[in-house]
């Protein structure tokens, strides 16, 4: 299980990879193969990400629309990764994961 790091945006990356690599099969199921017929609009929800990057200090400058924007990036990075991980082309390496993803968060 990953411990949360006290940064909800963070969090949720790393929550979101980590069903990637505990349930590898459900994972693909629901956000590959897309058997329930998602839309991104409805796997990201807007008014949540959007507070949890608020909270990070180097955001709290910035508006709301391109918060936004820095949540679909985000998601989609993080997607990216959980992907790799749950079809087996990454090994889950949880502190290199969080590097990543930290990474993201300081160039978004």
């Amino acid at each position: 299980m990953f411990q949360k790091s006290g940064n909800a945006f963070l969090d949720i990356g790393l929550g979101y990879i980590h069903v990637a690599h505990a349930e590898p099969i459900l994972f693909k199921a629901i956000y590959v193969n897309n058997i329930l017929e998602v839309k991104l609009i409805d796997i990201i929800p807007n008014e949540m990400m959007v507070n949890a990057i608020k909270k990070d200090v180097c955001m709290t400058n910035t508006s709301d629309a391109n918060l936004e924007e820095v949540a679909v990036k985000g998601w989609i990075f993080a997607h990216g990764l959980a992907s790799l991980v749950a079809t087996g082309m990454m090994v889950y390496d949880k502190d290199k994961i969080e590097k990543l993803l930290l990474s993201f968060m300081k160039y978004a």
